[in-house]
């Protein structure tokens, strides 16, 4: 799989990404780039962006640290799909307004 197929699958999917670690251990992380389970998460640091610039790296949500992390592209030993995330409701989106409700005369 190349960058750009893994970071498509990753902006519509939750995938378990098996890496080799930069320090030789192999590390197993559930990650994505769903906009959903991204956007209203903590800002992206300035030296993470910084990393992230590097055309080796990915960086991606770690859902279950909640936070994001990053993996080389050449170290990925196995990729699985956990399913596809489904899209956010409208009322959920940011800028959605509420409307509003007229009251009927009995």
């Amino acid at each position: 799989m190349n960058k750009i197929e893994l970071i498509e699958d990753l902006q519509k999917k939750i995938l378990r990404i098996t890496f080799t670690k930069v320090d030789g251990t192999t590390r197993v992380m559930k990650c994505t780039l769903n906009r959903s389970l991204t956007e209203y998460t903590s800002p992206v640091s300035k030296a993470f962006k910084e990393r992230a610039q590097n055309e080796e790296v990915i960086p991606v949500w770690d859902v279950e640290n909640s936070a994001w992390r990053s993996f080389r592209l050449a170290n990925v030993t196995k990729v699985e799909n956990l399913g596809v995330i489904p899209p956010v409701p409208g009322h959920l989106k940011p800028g959605y307004k509420a409307p509003k409700f007229i009251e009927e005369d009995e």
